[in-house]
């Protein structure tokens, strides 16, 4: 009999506690069995009002209510003492009632992203709390009843109208991570230092012009974030953050590079990108532990070779520049994955750039390039490269290697030819040909199948293999401005297609097949020779935009009353005198233009009458 009473005692107990770890996602379904429900989530829920009921979960330990549209909490909300996590963040809130200051035992409190510009008086009693997020509020003042929470340990108030940070706060002990970023915060006191366990500081975003020299002081200080002010010199005290490994200064006002920095030997991450940097000094080697180095959007002309030996090297940004060589040694940099050198001058890049065999994104657009004369073979790892705006006539036969390439743009260029080994490139879901002067297409292209955009604008194209219907996963085609007179039938195989671009060209017809494009959903074929559209056109059930102007159509075929989804029909500078009646059934039609058409008034009359809730332009 007592073996029996204990195991009905193990099973209560354990479907106690299994009920304690349930995540509850309705307030009804809560309220059937009020003492057992500890965790409830109504985020996401469109939620206008909290009912009062919410009081009758006194065992409830997490709240979450992200994402909703409170503008008020109900007075009942203090009736749950044992909440440990509340979460009200993306709402409407203006204010909280005072009987949230009942909830003593709330450890969590998120109220970021409201309309707070104050916090009642009660607030004083949640000295249990230690973690609190008033970000993105109407707060113009720290507020002063923070300084009793003595417990605190992350205090976010950031995105606010903050003006100055109040000395109280040096009263947060044991605070380790604080975000004032996205304020108006003009000076940093020297007491910041005072904050001796301060790991995390975030400033970004405000209008500091100097730091305070006790900053040295924070030795625990791992992520320092003065992004987007006015700095210009840093205090030589920083030299002392022993502990550091990230650091923002980008976005200010630095024209020559901070002597402390080579001195924080336990960075990994340093960003100075967007300030006026000419030259970097040869202590940057003792750096070694440096993976991500932005110095993108600066002023530098050239690179040191002491910047090779930063072996570690993950990202390395020295995109919009003035750099016109590179070292031969930078092909040292063996662990880098991201190389972005977009936006300088360089005319060439060192063959030892092929030693990056972990490069997965390569950027050398715009610059002055004539050719490519990489080992791509050592690059099998790229996944992106960018080669547009230079000056290449020609891509090597070697591009074909880059096997687990998926992205290439090599838009606004020379280029006349592709190589047919660019067919090997089977990973490819992004080429951008555009604007060159691509007279043909290896009938090889058909290969890369998982293509899902392509670019072929503004080149000189005369005709399309009918390979290009094997893109059975394409959703975007542009041939914008080239010289074809006609599209293969294949085109139809593209069932995924949502995007067609065949604008100014010189096509009299279209293939019927074009039907087949289900999923089409904008359709440019403006500035042409068309005299007549296919029957078939009728089949494109999502088409919502239709560009037709400027060709030489006198008249639309009946189908076009089938384009249900149709919101846009563009037919200016055309030959057409009537239309189809069938244009009643486009119910969604919210623009058609047709001004320079030969349309009677009677005509346009009728038609007035026909879509009377359509904007229409004669």
């Amino acid at each position: 009999m007592k073996k029996n009473t204990l195991i009905i005692f193990i099973l209560i107990f354990a479907g106690i506690n299994a009920q304690e770890y349930k995540t509850y996602e309705s307030l009804d379904e809560a309220l059937k069995t009020p003492n057992l429900v500890y965790e409830l989530d109504l985020s996401n829920q469109k939620l206008t009002r909290l009912s009062k009921s919410i009081g009758k979960l006194t065992n409830l330990l997490r709240l979450n209510l992200d994402n909703n549209k409170l503008t008020d909490l109900p007075e009942t909300i203090g009736e749950l003492t044992n909440l440990e996590e509340l979460s009200l963040s993306r709402n409407k809130l203006r204010s909280l009632p005072k009987e949230i200051g009942k909830l003593t035992n709330l450890k969590e409190l998120t109220l970021s992203y409201n309309y707070l510009s104050d916090l009642p008086l009660s607030f004083e009693n949640l000295t249990n709390l230690t973690r609190l997020s008033l970000g993105n509020n109407r707060f113009d003042t720290v507020p002063q009843i923070i300084a009793q929470f003595s417990n605190l340990t992350r205090l976010g108030i950031d995105k606010n109208q903050i003006s100055s940070i109040p000395e109280f706060i040096k009263e947060l002990t044991h605070l380790q991570k604080l975000y004032l970023n996205d304020n108006q915060i003009t000076f940093m006191p020297e007491f910041i230092s005072e904050i001796l366990y301060l790991t995390d500081l975030s400033l970004n975003n405000n209008q500091l012009s100097n730091l305070p020299k006790s900053i040295g002081k924070l030795t625990y200080l791992k992520e320092l974030d003065v992004g987007k002010n006015k700095l210009s010199t840093l205090p030589e005290s920083m030299n002392q953050l022993v502990s550091i490994t990230e650091l923002h200064l980008d976005n200010n006002r630095f024209i020559r590079f901070p002597e402390c920095i080579p001195q924080l030997m336990s960075l990994t991450w340093l960003d100075l990108g967007n300030n006026q940097l000419d030259n970097l000094p040869e202590s940057i080697v003792q750096l070694m532990n440096l993976t991500w180095f932005d110095l993108s959007n600066n002023q530098l002309g050239h690179l040191p070779d002491s910047t090779t030996e930063l072996m570690n090297l993950n990202m390395l940004d020295l995109s919009d520049n003035k750099l016109v060589n590179l070292p031969d040694s930078i092909g040292n940099h063996m662990n880098l994955a991201v190389l972005d050198l977009g936006n300088n001058q360089l005319t060439h890049i060192p063959k030892s750039v092929g030693n990056f065999t972990n490069l997965t994104r390569l950027n050398l657009g715009n610059n002055a390039l004539i050719s490519l004369s990489l080992p791509f073979e050592n690059l099998i790892n790229l996944i992106e490269l960018d080669v547009c705006k230079n000056n290449l006539k020609n891509i090597p036969t070697s591009i074909g290697k880059l096997v687990n390439l998926k992205i290439l743009k090599i838009n606004n260029n020379q280029i006349k030819k592709l190589p047919e080994s660019i067919a090997n490139l089977t990973k490819l879901t992004q080429l951008d040909l555009s604007k060159n002067f691509i007279s043909i297409l290896p009938t090889s292209i058909g290969n890369l199948k998982n293509l899902t955009e392509l670019n072929l604008e503004s080149n000189q194209l005369t005709f399309l293999p009918s390979s290009v219907g094997a893109f059975s996963n394409l959703t975007k085609l542009n041939l914008t401005k080239n010289n074809l007179k006609n599209i293969p039938s294949s085109i139809g195989n593209l069932k995924n297609l949502r995007v067609l671009k065949i604008n100014n060209n010189q096509l009299k017809t279209l293939p019927s097949s074009i039907g087949n494009l289900k999923n089409l959903e904008e359709l440019f074929l403006y500035a042409n020779q068309l005299k007549t559209l296919p029957p078939s056109i009728g089949n494109l059930k999502n088409l919502r935009e239709l560009f037709i102007q400027q060709n030489q159509l006198t008249n639309l075929p009946e189908s076009i009353g089938e384009l249900r989804s149709l919101t846009g029909l563009f037919l200016r500078k055309n030959q057409l005198t009537d239309l189809p009646g069938s244009l009643e059934k486009l119910t969604n039609l919210t623009w058609l233009i047709l001004s320079s058409n030969q349309l009677e008034e009677d005509k346009k009359e009728e038609l007035k009458l026909l879509i009377s809730d359509c904007k229409i332009e004669f």
